[in-house]
């Protein structure tokens, strides 16, 4: 953490934000739900709300994804070293270029 986030204002400012009533984003691995764009848009938010530190974020997605979501990342959470190769394994797995298409020509 830097010097401003070890400010002590910075850490009430930040427990004040925690203590929001804001409730996770949550995708359960089937796009009839909730696009994953838009879960990922959802989590961003989140964390930027909640102030959620970046070596935080792992475990906060971790109870964000439900069924077979939960059980994607389960497999592959070892590969993971940031949250942003989550997010681009999310996307890859739950908005590749095939399922783009895939939606494409049923819309035809």
């Amino acid at each position: 953490r830097n010097m401003e986030e070890a400010n002590p204002k910075n850490e009430n400012n930040r427990a004040q934000r925690q203590a929001m009533e804001i409730s996770k984003p949550t995708f359960y691995g089937n796009n009839r739900d909730q696009h994953p764009k838009d879960f990922i848009n959802e989590l961003r938010e989140y964390f930027i709300l909640k102030q959620i530190y970046e070596e935080e974020k792992l475990i906060v997605v971790r109870d964000c994804l439900k069924h077979t979501a939960n059980n994607w990342f389960s497999a592959i959470r070892f590969q993971l070293r940031t949250y942003e190769e989550f997010e681009k394994l999310f996307m890859d797995e739950y908005w590749s270029k095939e399922m783009q298409m895939e939606v494409w020509n049923q819309c035809l």
